[in-house]
């Protein structure tokens, strides 16, 4: 399982989307002090962390989760951040994040640690949809992003509507989806 720890939900949300769409199973955390907590309770096969966050602060985060129990980190932080990062992680990673990227590193990481064997074998497969084409028809514009990134990601073709009517509108014109 891998632990995501940040402080801000849309984050989370969209990385855990990211990662279960690809069979990672996920546990959140929305702080340092809650992470470390589970940490004490669960066993992860890598944890993914959010450089600046409110009390602990991720390299502060790591110091700690690494003298309970040593694990691959892996660190997000934003382009142009500055701050100097000790050698605790197994990847740095700037945000924004391109998915292939956080994926391929992840799998690498993944890889490298003997308890992750498990988790990697379920990680993503070769499966091609990218003859697949899809219409998704959702009236909210943050749920049709984060679909379409979804979509993207496994490289289908995806036309996005609105409304039920909009759809019906796509059939009318002769852009059957079949």
């Amino acid at each position: 399982m891998i632990l995501i720890v940040d402080d801000t939900p849309e984050n989370i949300f969209t990385l855990r989307t990211l990662l279960e769409l690809h069979s990672f199973p996920t546990d959140t955390a929305a702080s340092g002090e809650e992470a470390l907590k589970k940490v004490l309770k669960h066993s992860y096969a890598l944890i993914i962390l959010d450089v600046q966050m409110p009390g602990m602060d991720g390299p502060a985060l790591a110091v700690q989760i690494h003298q309970l129990r040593p694990m691959p980190i892996v660190l997000l932080r934003s382009i142009g951040d500055a701050r100097s990062v000790s050698g605790r992680f197994a990847a740095i990673l700037s945000k924004p994040i391109r998915q292939r990227t956080l994926l391929e590193t992840l799998l690498h990481v993944l890889k490298r640690a003997p308890q992750a064997a498990t988790i990697a074998a379920a990680g993503p497969d070769a499966e091609d949809f990218s003859a697949l084409r899809i219409l998704l028809v959702d009236d909210n514009p943050i749920n049709q992003k984060v679909a379409s990134l979804m979509l993207r990601s496994l490289q289908c073709e995806a036309t996005i509507v609105g409304s039920g009517e909009e759809a019906v509108a796509l059939d009318r014109v002769g852009r059957r989806l079949a």
